[in-house]
């Protein structure tokens, strides 16, 4: 659904990333992100969490008010 990047040149850019992963939404279009929020950061944030070593997460935990 996404005129402006077709879902190929993301499933042609995780092929050639380790470690990456391609998730397709049905009419999640160009600003998916902003559009479906709750959506996005339900498959982004477990993706970085489980990339982010433990100690940085501390860290951060320990700078967030």
């Amino acid at each position: 659904d996404d005129i402006v990047t077709p879902a190929y040149f993301s499933e042609e850019l995780a092929r050639l990333i380790r470690g990456a992963e391609v998730k397709i939404f049905p009419r999640g279009g160009h600003w998916f992100q902003h559009v479906m929020a709750r959506e996005f950061n339900q498959a982004v944030l477990p993706f970085l969490n489980s990339h982010t070593p433990a100690d940085a997460r501390l860290r951060l935990a320990e700078s967030t008010p």
